[in-house]
């Protein structure tokens, strides 16, 4: 198996939005998003580092960090959306993916982010990643329970 990050293009977007995971498309409709290609190409535009993840040749996600505004530039929002690839090859996954959330750490000292309680494979990586996972709070307009969950270098 292999497992490449890249720089995302427009088809790794395309791809990606037309195969996502339903807990991903769950979470981004709990925070209003209906347009999943929309939210994957805002997401690639403000981050600082991102990539496009793919197995065997195939899109299979797309990750980075975005800084979080408002901040002094510690504090960055990692995210990550994918389809079931991912989820078929985790253990792949986690193990290649830990280094990219080190480069994370080069930019931000800080990571935080919300993650929706029912994408229980996305908290279940979190922890293994290293992530401290709190208690579920409303968030979003629609009120739905997300963990916070965040990382220091």
């Amino acid at each position: 198996m292999n497992v490449q990050f890249t720089t995302p293009t427009e088809h790794d977007i395309q791809h990606v939005a037309a195969h996502m995971r339903a807990a991903d498309v769950a979470e981004c409709q709990a925070c209003g998003f209906t347009d999943m290609a929309a939210v994957l190409r805002d997401e690639v535009a403000i981050s600082v580092l991102c990539w496009a993840v793919r197995i065997d040749g195939e899109p299979a996600c797309l990750l980075g960090v975005a800084p979080l505004a408002g901040l002094l530039g510690e504090t960055g929002v990692p995210w990550l959306l994918g389809t079931e690839l991912v989820t078929r090859n985790r253990r792949a996954f986690i193990r290649t993916s830990r280094a990219y959330i080190g480069r994370m750490h080069t930019a931000f000292e800080h990571l935080l982010n919300f993650v929706h309680a029912e994408n229980t494979q996305a908290v279940r990586w979190l922890k293994h990643a290293g992530f401290a996972v709190h208690p579920a709070v409303p968030f979003g307009p629609k009120g739905a329970l997300f963990h916070p969950f965040e990382k220091r270098a």
